[in-house]
């Protein structure tokens, strides 16, 4: 009946179904477009160009994909995480066998 509503219905679908195999870029493409038809789907009802019914039936649809695609996010943030926590312990061992000293510098023992 609308093409917004169709278009997000069918976006939401093809994602749930690559859901394991999606990377987060996939996923920022997805949510940003699904902003935009959010946004056309209200202007029309506002505008009561969608049946209600529909809209209804649609929207229950859609809404039945958002566990796990949040799932998803959250092991890609989980990820990402994980992967920034291991490259600040790396960098911060890293540092501590750096040399803290100016390779010119001397010494000088006294004798007792």
């Amino acid at each position: 009946m609308d093409k917004s509503l169709d278009e997000l219905l069918q976006m939401t679908q093809q994602l749930a179904s690559k859901l394991e195999t999606v990377g987060y870029e996939e996923i920022v493409e997805f949510v940003n477009i699904r902003e935009e038809l959010v946004l056309n789907i209200q202007k029309q009802y506002e505008n009561h160009k969608l049946d209600k019914s529909y809209l209804d039936h649609a929207l229950v649809s859609i809404l039945s994909y958002d566990d796990q695609i949040l799932y998803r996010m959250q092991q890609l943030k989980n990820e990402a995480s994980d992967n920034l926590n291991k490259m600040t312990t790396a960098k911060q061992q890293k540092s501590s066998y750096e040399a803290k000293y100016a390779p010119e510098s001397m010494f000088f023992d006294k004798k007792k």
